[in-house]
């Protein structure tokens, strides 16, 4: 983790002084560092489902407005008069943050799932749930 930490950290001090308006650039480093959190995190280590999406959502939320937030640093630092990014990249960037939220919750919720896919759970269970799996039938002629 410490060397994705260093390898974030040298692409962040790079893309800083170049004078360049796209947005792809700012939203790779903050996914990137998003995701850098998540498996520090582990959000599949959380109890309930429940907790998992809730978990899984606020990631996914951030990774927009972790990209506003170097946009405006960015801008911030270079000090001229006027910012590297136009209003309309900021809100094209703000309105995502529901669809981003969202998906963030169905990650979250399918990677606690898949991670007790291995375990049995009464959703393994629905065939019959006094079998240990629930994917073994009795072989009772009908």
């Amino acid at each position: 983790m410490r060397t994705a930490a260093f390898v974030w950290m040298l692409a962040f001090l790079l893309w800083l002084p170049f004078e360049d308006t796209q947005i792809w650039v700012t939203a790779v480093l903050a996914v990137a560092g998003v995701g850098w959190l998540v498996f520090r995190r582990h959000p599949w280590d959380v109890t309930s489902g429940w907790g998992s999406a809730l978990e899984g959502g606020l990631l996914g939320a951030a990774a927009p407005l972790f990209t506003i937030f170097l946009m405006a640093f960015k801008s911030g630092v270079h000090g001229h008069g006027f910012s590297d990014f136009s209003a309309r990249q900021v809100w094209g960037l703000w309105s995502a943050l529901p669809i981003s939220l969202s998906l963030g919750l169905i990650l979250g919720l399918g990677i606690k799932i898949s991670a007790n896919a291995k375990t049995p759970t009464t959703l393994n269970n629905l065939v019959n749930p006094s079998q240990s799996t629930g994917d073994k039938g009795s072989a009772r002629p009908g």
